[in-house]
């Protein structure tokens, strides 16, 4: 990843999307809550997604909140943002011949390091981290608030997607309870690992 971030400037960055830090997702999400509050839900599967997101409800709504002020409040450098391939997982890297080989670049994006870096959060970050700042050979700064607005942005994102999935584009059954397991195992689940994550992270940064 350091790597992929270090080639940024010979990128023809005009060719690419730079970072909008983007919520418009936000009104789908608000309307989505309005509608699930409302009694008259038309069978099971819709019930179930209703008491599934209304027990959150009050969670999603300051996590909301957190990501709005975070992006009224952020000011970045042109200099700072890097080259992010926006989907950086193990499905999309093959490793060949000692050489890693990056598949799917339709996210790619010019961003902030942390956008690179938040989805690497969690019980490995420190080798995950001591190995990227070994290849910058550098100190890193990592601006926490940052790594809050992704991690929380990237699940309400998520939630906003599958709620009007159910509500309004499934047209099979059988996807809309796909959806419903990812909220309940992918999604609204991981809230809560975001803050103790993010104070990981300042320990392991400074240790």
């Amino acid at each position: 990843m350091a790597t992929l971030e270090q080639i940024t400037p010979h990128v023809n960055q005009n060719l690419l999307p730079k970072e909008s830090f983007d919520i418009t997702f936000e009104s789908d999400l608000l309307r989505c809550i309005s509608i699930l509050e409302k009694s008259n839900l038309n069978n099971d599967l819709n019930q179930s997604l209703r008491e599934l997101v209304l027990l959150k409800k009050e969670q999603i709504l300051s996590s909301m909140n957190l990501v709005r002020e975070i992006r009224n409040s952020v000011h970045i450098n042109a200099s700072q943002l890097v080259l992010c391939h926006g989907d950086m997982w193990g499905g999309n890297i093959i490793y060949h011949n000692n050489q890693l080989f990056f598949l799917d670049w339709e996210s790619v994006i010019i961003a902030p390091p942390e956008y690179n870096l938040f989805g690497y959060i969690g019980s490995s970050f420190d080798i995950f981290i001591s190995s990227y700042i070994k290849q910058w050979d550098r100190k890193i700064q990592i601006n926490l608030d940052l790594i809050r607005f992704y991690s929380y942005r990237a699940h309400l994102r998520n939630l906003s997607n599958w709620v009007m999935n159910i509500l309004f584009r499934n047209k099979d059954e059988s996807q809309s309870i796909k959806d419903l397991d990812m909220i309940r195992h992918h999604c609204l689940n991981r809230f809560d690992q975001i803050e103790p994550n993010i104070r990981n992270i300042r320990r392991d940064i400074v240790s």
